[in-house]
């Protein structure tokens, strides 16, 4: 198996990998907060980010990713950084995908489609 270059290299890191792992935190919505609690999931930067133990509020774990998107990162971001960099893979006759997983709830069509 041959080595792609990821798209960490349009941010100036020349690693390898094959697969790139972006996560992009929802805005929060109070309308879905029922009782009140806040947010569950801090940002600590460009790629961490923290979550709160649903069973113990004074328990947090924290998870790193190779990019991970705040609340307040706009679709162009998204797209100028985890995306076009791929495309010009596919232009080169490479194969790539882009896909949004997640529960519902978790801002999937947030992600793709934005708020509009």
């Amino acid at each position: 198996m041959t080595q792609r270059v990821s798209v960490n290299e349009a941010a100036g890191s020349r690693r390898t990998s094959r697969v790139c792992v972006a996560v992009r935190l929802r805005p929060y919505m109070d309308k879905q907060d029922d009782k009140g609690e806040g947010p569950c999931v801090r940002d600590l930067g460009p790629q961490k980010l923290e979550i709160i133990n649903w069973r113990n509020a004074t328990e947090t774990l924290q998870y790193q990713f190779d990019v991970f998107y705040g609340e307040e990162t706009t679709q162009q971001v998204v797209f100028l950084t985890s995306v076009k960099p791929i495309l010009l893979h596919i232009l080169n006759g490479q194969n790539a995908s882009v896909f949004a997983y997640g529960p519902t709830g978790a801002g999937k069509t947030h992600t793709m489609l934005g708020g509009q």
